[in-house]
């Protein structure tokens, strides 16, 4: 809805009303900017795009997450105090990290676009963790490589 002087006048007002039962009323834009139709939004193909990055997400958190207490007192030779703080740490900033990406989805760059260029940037990260562990390091328990590993992956 758009204020022009005392009363409100609707996003779709000029077209005829065939037209505007078309597209959505929720004020809902495509990628031009332009109100988005009802048969183009929704549907099986957002259900399957979040049904596909949620168990993405759970698959990758849930990996990490049982396996990082043993690689932080095995190969970083951290305590068991140390390594379950640090565990904490990075659940509790993997839980609040949403929170961030909604307030920026919605004041700034939109939920789709904030949506793909979060889960390349997981991606991303989650090479930088395969990475150490799938190639053979020359120098044996060179902890600077693994302490840069972590530290981005935080």
């Amino acid at each position: 809805m758009a204020s022009s002087g005392g009363h409100t006048v609707p996003l779709l007002a000029r077209l005829p009303a065939e037209a505007a039962e078309a597209y959505t009323t929720d004020g809902t834009l495509d990628f031009d900017g332009n109100p988005a139709l009802k048969n183009r939004t929704g549907g099986w193909r957002a259900c399957r795009a979040v049904l596909g990055t949620e168990f993405c997400y759970c698959l990758a958190f849930y990996g990490i997450s049982y396996n990082l207490v043993t690689y932080l007192t095995g190969v970083l030779g951290q305590s068991n105090v140390a390594a379950a703080r640090n565990v904490s740490t990075w659940q509790a900033t993997c839980f609040l990290m949403p929170l961030g990406g909604a307030v920026v989805a919605d004041s700034y760059c939109g939920r789709y676009r904030t949506m793909v260029v979060s889960c390349f940037i997981g991606v991303a990260v989650r090479y930088q963790i395969l990475l150490p562990a799938t190639l053979q390091c020359t120098a044996i328990n060179n902890h600077s490589a693994h302490s840069l590993h972590l530290y981005v992956m935080s």
